[in-house]
């Protein structure tokens, strides 16, 4: 698909409806300045292909900067050969979808981008990071979606890593306890003992057998241990009750106090220095009056938290003693409520009370230490008379099978919570290896992926950057993938054939970066196939010599002879190249600017300016300066392409006589065989007339429109005369490597 007309109204600075033609969706080269609407053109594209422009989100000014300033709304319409007319507009910060128009508005208009290297991002992909580049690839394969999933596994299974962790740390824990209670005695020994004493029907043997256990009402009779359990309750109460914190208390109450002096401190001296001053704007970052009282004060102050803080460091131990009197109480409840008292159902619920209490205290506590805070009050204590009521039962109490009851129930309790961080820990690995064995085949697909799209682009890439810069210090330049555990990709290249630099902004310049990235633009829509026979180039030479922008017109020519290339430039020289390297291609300028009307176009070709506005009925005596631009346009072309001698001017302002004698005298003495041809000749009277056509005298006559059509023909052959007609090159196009001399593609026509 090529593009045959592009029609902006309102869209950036085309305030009204400006038409670029491409006739026959030939190629164009729109020579422009800086400001005067090139870009705009590389947006209105990208806008009308995609709906977006990319650079309004980086830079955080949104879609609606891109309506002029003078209108409300913006319209980009293109017309494509052989497919029809799509238009998209914009309203505010909202981009309308594409339209058809006239003709079948194919599928390709909506699925496929066109592909537009903006000078904004010249060297970008270059300078993007590894993993960057290689997420970027992705994109351009279409596999996104892939990536993502492969980011969203990595995610995941980092997460079951660290919880992989967490859980081996519990069940090492639980193990360490369960040892603990056994006492390096044999779990089936204990449980014979145990099954005796508390009279069980059948002897429990195994962990099988203690997950299974259920004590039974027959059981639960209370025993000689009920006392010694109330006991525990009442002293572990009483401990807590007496626990000191009242040097947690002091250094919490210090802080705050010292922190309010240290506020006020500040605040006097700040009124201090605003009541004294008369000025309109804030005094405090200019006046010094009494800085060093101010500062005498802040490092006092500071002292005075240091100090504080390491109250606090004194006071941890004692919050470490009350949180353990805390998990005492909490066990001493525990315990009694699996101790199988028959008047336990009367205290059960106000024990678990006491305890789910015991339990907020002891996190409130946690908290307070480590955000070094108040306390969270007085402990929850069990009540004296619950105590109480608790200490009479359990004298009234008879003993028997009570403490092998209680014991069986904390085993099986453990041996609970031991099961449960097993069966966590297996859970949890299981997962963890399901989402590494998802994320290999992701990676390895991604791999796949890439590696076959870094095959088919480095052949190409490779050969583009070698047409670009010619021959270079740099070999066997390819990007390559590197594995990890997110991978990347990165160019690498050999320098003199000796050392392999990774990445190449280590010794590449900026002009040598810029045809890395323009190499590998064109390497990828080689590869890529699109549907779209058109790109966009805008200001992509930035920091090109004359030998660099020939080499990339050439490369156009040769590798994508049959796409559009919409070459948009601000340098005249590069317009000139691609007069000569490329004549079947358009060549516009834009003519005038204002910003009432934004851009004008016109051809870049003073002699085809001059023709059309001939054609057009306008008088000989008002195209004077266009007729003598052209014929300087004309003669200054091969003057520069063979390097033939001319005096130097720093401003490059030369007469078209200056170029006339030059060329003559050049390809005289460089031996150009067509150095006596007549036009030469004539042409020292068609300068004559470019100048009575610039300059009227009442003495002379005027200049006629056959005048001017004359001067034409003549600048036409010329053009001619350093054309070889067998090959059909110019005789610049193969300059000879170490000496000035070039010639044609056949090397019938050559010159010095």
């Amino acid at each position: 698909m090529k593009l045959t007309q592009l029609e902006i109204d309102g869209f950036r600075c085309f305030r009204e409806k400006k038409v670029l033609a491409f006739k026959e969706g030939r190629s164009l080269c729109l020579l422009a300045e800086n400001g005067r609407g090139k870009s705009s053109i590389a947006d209105a594209l990208e806008f009308w292909s995609t709906g977006d422009v990319g650079w309004t989100h980086r830079d955080g000014v949104g879609l609606g900067a891109l309506i002029h300033l003078d209108r409300n709304d913006a319209v980009v319409e293109v017309r494509v050969d052989g497919v029809g007319v799509g238009s998209r507009n914009l309203r505010g910060r909202k981009a309308g979808p594409l339209v058809a128009g006239a003709g079948p508005l194919a599928v390709n208009f909506q699925s496929e981008r066109l592909p537009i290297l903006p000078h904004r991002t010249m060297a970008g992909f270059v300078n993007k990071t590894a993993n960057d580049k290689r997420t970027e690839l992705l994109e351009a394969l279409g596999l996104e979606e892939l990536s993502d999933f492969r980011r969203g596994v990595r995610s995941a299974a980092q997460k079951l890593k660290r919880l992989q962790k967490e859980t081996i740390q519990q069940l090492l824990e639980a193990e360490r306890a369960w040892q603990e209670e056994l006492r390096s005695e044999a779990l089936p020994t204990i449980l014979e003992q145990l099954s005796r004493h508390a009279q069980l029907d059948s002897d429990l043997k195994d962990e099988a057998d203690l997950a299974g256990w259920a004590p039974k009402s027959s059981h639960q009779q209370p025993s000689g241990n009920v006392l010694a359990l109330a006991q525990e309750l009442a002293d572990a109460d009483k401990a807590l009750r007496e626990a000191p914190l009242d040097l947690w208390a002091s250094a919490v109450a210090d802080r705050a106090a010292a922190e309010q002096r240290s506020l006020s401190v500040l605040l006097e001296a700040g009124q201090a220095v605003v009541q004294s001053s008369d000025e309109d704007r804030c005094p405090l970052c200019l006046v010094e009056q009494d800085r060093d009282q101010l500062l005498e004060q802040v490092v006092k102050r500071a002292a005075e938290l240091a100090a504080i803080t390491e109250k606090f460091h004194r006071a941890e131990d004692q919050i470490q003693q009350h949180q353990l009197t805390v998990n005492r109480l909490i066990r001493a409840v525990e315990g009694y409520l699996a101790s199988g008292h028959p008047n336990l159902s009367e205290d059960e619920s106000d024990l678990e009370l006491s305890r789910k209490d015991l339990a907020d205290h002891a996190k409130a506590l946690d908290v307070a230490r480590r955000n070094r805070s108040a306390l969270p009050g007085a402990p929850p204590g069990i009540g004296k008379k619950i105590l109480a009521r608790l200490h009479r039962d359990a004298i009234a109490a008879p003993a028997d099978i009570g403490p092998a009851m209680l014991q069986l129930s904390k085993l099986k309790g453990q041996l609970e919570t031991m099961t449960r961080a097993r069966a966590l820990a297996v859970e949890t690995n299981g997962k963890l290896d399901a989402a590494e064995a998802a994320a290999d085949i992701a990676d390895e697909t991604v791999e796949r992926a890439v590696q076959l799209a870094l095959d088919r682009i480095n052949e190409p890439l490779a050969a583009y950057y070698g047409l670009l810069v010619g021959q270079s210090v740099y070999s066997d330049l390819q990007l390559t993938y590197t594995e990890g555990r997110a991978g990347g990709i990165e160019f690498e290249f050999k320098w003199d054939g000796r050392h392999h630099v990774r990445p190449p902004q280590k010794i590449m310049s900026e002009s040598e970066l810029n045809a890395l990235g323009l190499a590998l633009f064109l390497a990828r829509i080689k590869t890529d196939a699109p549907a779209w026979r058109t790109m966009v180039l805008d200001d992509v030479i930035a920091s090109f010599d004359s030998v660099h922008q020939t080499r990339l017109v050439r490369l156009l020519n040769a590798e994508f002879g049959d796409w559009q290339v919409l070459l948009l430039t601000h340098d005249r020289q590069l317009s000139q190249t691609v007069q000569a390297e490329a004549p079947a291609w358009l060549l516009e300028k834009v003519t005038a600017w204002t910003p009432q009307e934004g851009p004008s176009f016109g051809s870049a070709s003073m002699r085809t300016r001059l023709k059309e506005r001939l054609d057009a009925g306008e008088p000989a005596e008002e195209l004077g300066g266009l007729a003598r631009q052209a014929m300087e346009e004309a003669l200054e072309r091969p003057v520069r392409k063979l390097g033939l001698k001319i005096r130097h001017d720093p401003n490059n302002v030369y007469s078209a006589d200056e170029y006339r004698r030059a060329l003559v005298d050049g390809l005289a003495d460089g031996g150009f065989p067509r150095a006596e041809d007549s036009i030469l000749n004539q042409l020292r009277t068609d300068g004559s007339t470019s100048n009575r056509a610039c300059h009227f005298r009442d003495h002379e006559p005027s200049v006629s429109e056959q005048d001017l059509r004359v001067l034409l023909e003549d600048l036409e052959a010329l053009d001619q005369l350093f054309h070889c007609d067998n090959c059909e090159k110019k005789v610049w196009q193969v300059p000879h490597k170490g000496s000035s001399r070039c010639q044609c593609q056949c090397g019938e026509l050559s010159c010095a």
